[in-house]
């Protein structure tokens, strides 16, 4: 992710934390709703592992992430979108 920092205006790198389940086919995130972390996806995501892979995705300010001091849904955006390029580059 790359969060600015308010009194500098400059961009940084905030790393996401992620759990992989299933290993084949195509791929979905998951992002959870206010207050949550991936892991509330969990057993969503092992009913659907034998067909798909699928991610659950801590956001920023949430769960195992990093933390600022402020961040928005572009911000978030971006950040999960790096994370899935990163995890699988050429989808």
């Amino acid at each position: 992710m790359r969060a600015t920092t308010p009194s500098t205006g400059r961009v940084s790198a905030l790393p996401l934390y992620s759990t992989q389940v299933g290993s084949s086919g195509e791929r979905i995130a998951f992002c959870h709703g206010l207050f949550g972390q991936g892991k509330n996806w969990t057993s969503v995501a092992k009913a659907l592992a034998d067909e798909f892979r699928l991610t659950l995705i801590d956001l920023p300010n949430h769960g195992r992430s990093g933390w600022t001091d402020s961040v928005g849904y572009a911000e978030m955006a971006t950040a999960v979108g790096d994370l899935l390029t990163e995890q699988a580059p050429g989808e």
